[in-house]
């Protein structure tokens, strides 16, 4: 089959493989200690002149030193940004992935995904951001699911070539379903300070 020289001009084909151990302190449920394995193939590139794409496809497995093992396939994400002008941004995500919780009680849970995003910039340095997402989760051990959706917002300051500061809120809900668990609400006021070299 042919395939047109643009093709290969707009398109870059991409592989990730990532792999890792977590080990909880003696303090906490070190039942919850495991190694993971992920691997991805993709593509990214330029759809028109404004629009450009990322999608990639893997698998994701999460070995428990103790309990049940989870392997997540497909896990997928795909990302388009469409940039409405040299100044706005906007951006549709999706994702099915397995995501580990920061917290050793809870473990892992498979995850379906999708936000979109507004960035404007103001000036050289202000900007801005406006996010907002819906998320259903299924939890491994204790078995439940739940949904949530939220928002954020940002306001940011370039201080120099490397220092951001940033002033945020954000705003989550959460309700789960088939158990006795509680849904929550989330709001978090924060002021951060983000240094790249």
């Amino acid at each position: 089959m042919y395939v047109p020289p643009i093709f290969f001009a707009k398109t870059d084909l991409l592989a990730e493989y990532e792999s890792g151990k977590v080990e909880y302190t003696k303090g906490t449920n070190t039942d919850k200690n495991y190694s993971y394995n992920l691997a991805w193939l993709g593509a990214e590139g330029k759809i028109t002149k404004k629009v450009s794409g990322l999608i990639k496809f893997g698998f994701e497995s999460i070995d428990y030193v103790k309990g049940k093992d989870v392997t997540t396939f497909p896990t997928a994400k795909a990302e388009i940004i469409y940039k409405y002008s040299k100044r706005t941004d906007f951006i549709l995500r999706f994702a099915r992935m397995g995501i580990r919780s920061a917290s050793s009680g809870k473990g892992v849970y498979r995850g379906n995904y999708a936000s979109i995003t507004a960035q404007h910039r103001f000036t050289p340095k202000f900007s801005s951001e406006l996010y907002g997402y819906v998320l259903d989760r299924e939890w491994h051990e204790p078995k439940y699911t739940d949904t949530g959706y939220g928002w954020l917002a940002n306001l940011t300051y370039k201080y120099a070539k490397w220092i951001r500061i940033r002033l945020e809120y954000k705003h989550d809900i959460f309700t789960a379903r088939g158990s006795n668990k509680d849904g929550f609400k989330n709001d978090v006021y924060s002021l951060k300070t983000d240094i790249e070299f």
